[in-house]
């Protein structure tokens, strides 16, 4: 492995390892037999979740965009979104929104399925109050629809409810 960046579990038990010094994502068992590697089309890995339709969605910060790559490594599309700075986390929800930190643009974007920006989480300007972010670079979203933000620069995880409402930071 060079510089793993993400890892998750596919729908078929597998375990996928995102290599951004490769530019190649790993297929292993859970017990770590490694089965396969494919590369992917981008400047360095930096986020790596399955989505509801069992692709892989990779952040690619490089490109300012998110590569879709099915299981066997066939490029499915790649969204590339005016006014991103460089994307890092990324996070689908159960109902296969896709939500990316824009690490330099201080904010998380929500798309719909069809690719169309519906929510934006922070305000944009880099800061420390409550709904602001600075610097973000991971995001999770739990079963309740809550969106999970790493705030880096602010040393805190920021919390939303699904309307974007920030709640409260730890």
């Amino acid at each position: 492995m060079n510089q793993p960046r993400g890892v998750v579990f596919g729908q078929d038990g597998n375990l996928y390892v995102g290599n951004s010094g490769t530019n190649q994502v790993q297929v292993f068992t859970i017990n770590g037999v490694f089965l396969r590697q494919f590369n992917v089309p981008t400047s360095g890995i930096y986020g790596l979740v399955m989505g509801v339709d069992g692709n892989l969605y990779i952040s690619d910060p490089g490109n300012k965009r998110i590569d879709v790559v099915s299981t066997s490594g066939v490029l499915r599309g790649a969204s590339v979104a005016s006014g991103w700075g460089a994307t890092q986390g990324i996070a689908v929800d159960t109902a296969g929104n896709v939500y990316v930190a824009d690490t330099t643009g201080n904010v998380v974007r929500e798309y719909n399925e069809s690719g169309t920006a519906v929510t934006i989480f922070g305000t944009g300007v880099a800061g420390s109050s409550l709904g602001q972010l600075n610097h973000p670079t991971a995001v999770a979203i739990d079963s309740q629809g809550y969106v999970y933000v790493y705030d880096k620069n602010n040393s805190r995880v920021e919390v939303f409810n699904s309307s974007a409402q920030a709640l409260r930071t730890w």
